[in-house]
């Protein structure tokens, strides 16, 4: 499985993963680094960005979106939130096709995160 970092998503397809599954997955963790942006921004330390979003302290979830976020500016991290809520609305309201819905924001979070 995941011969590659593109072809993940594909195989989440294949086992019988809904793209709506995934695209909740992708933005529970583009939310998660959102939060630690805005904490950092205020110069928060990690332990407060814990307690301000209400996480558990050490959560792992607050450390991956650190690391996870290092590379990325805010205003790339709003940006793929936008492309999320879309894609999510999308799903849940049009007669869109599913997959079409995910290659689309996979592709549109691919050049996001292209753009330093």
């Amino acid at each position: 499985m995941c011969a590659g970092r593109s072809t993940c998503w594909g195989d989440l397809l294949d086992i019988g993963e809904e793209p709506i599954t995934i695209v909740a997955a992708l933005a529970t963790n583009f939310c998660d680094m959102y939060k630690v942006k805005c904490g950092q921004a205020d110069r928060l330390a990690t332990s407060q960005i814990e307690k301000t979003f209400g996480y558990r302290p050490g959560d792992f979830r607050v450390k991956q979106a650190v690391q996870n976020s290092r590379s990325l500016k805010y205003g790339q991290v709003v940006k793929i939130l936008e492309e999320l809520l879309e894609a999510d609305l999308a799903l849940k309201s049009s007669g869109a096709d599913a997959t079409v819905v995910l290659q689309r924001l996979l592709v549109q979070i691919s050049l996001l995160l292209r753009a330093r």
